[in-house]
């Protein structure tokens, strides 16, 4: 049975630091792509929150992170559609923008699978990689997402992540969930529950 959405198709790329993510950005802005269709994700990094904290603590401190980590943020990500931190219950405090947000905020607490791989799963991430993202983010990992319906905005979307230095880099609008990974000779079927040797 197939994990993919009827939603429009994305893609998605985890990348190791913001740099990565911020040039990935500027060539899709270059590219006439609109803010509104770009996704980014990422832990907020000032260490603002502790799971022992009180739930009014987690919300000043996402409130305080909007002038740190957001304001640190250089113009490629400023110019994403809503960006700004957001207190995942018993997660911390990432910082979001665009449908990736949307999706967060209408799924705070992510039933079976948890606030974070529960949304990418709703936005079309077959399950399996949605825990191997959700491991990523959980270890200071970026994850940047195209996803709108028009097809060749798509394939040019596509050719950009698959051309940096993204781990890896998801196509939900294949059939098979088809993963392309950035290590040489590595590219497996995210949707047919490889097995990783554990």
């Amino acid at each position: 049975m197939s994990d993919i959405s009827e939603k429009n198709p994305a893609v998605f790329g985890i990348f190791p630091d913001r740099m990565s993510i911020e040039t990935v950005v500027t060539g899709l802005k270059r590219e006439g792509f609109r803010n509104s269709d770009i996704s980014v994700l990422f832990r907020e990094n000032r260490g603002t929150y502790q799971q022992t904290r009180p739930l009014n603590f987690i919300a000043s401190a996402a409130a305080k992170a909007t002038s740190t980590t957001v304001g640190a943020c250089h113009g490629a990500l400023r110019w994403l559609a809503g960006l700004s931190p957001l207190a995942i219950p018993g997660r911390g405090t990432f910082v979001a923008a665009g449908p990736v947000r949307a999706a967060l905020e209408g799924n705070a607490f992510g039933g079976s699978h948890g606030a974070l791989a529960g949304s990418l799963i709703e936005m079309g991430m077959p399950e399996f990689q949605a825990k191997r993202y959700e491991g990523w983010l959980e270890n200071r990992w970026f994850l940047l997402s195209v996803q709108l319906s028009d097809s060749q905005l798509m394939t040019k979307a596509r050719r950009i992540l698959a051309e940096t230095l993204a781990e890896d880099v998801l196509f939900t609008d294949d059939p098979n969930g088809y993963l392309f990974s950035s290590n040489p000779g590595v590219a497996s079927v995210a949707g047919s529950g490889m097995n990783s040797g554990h």
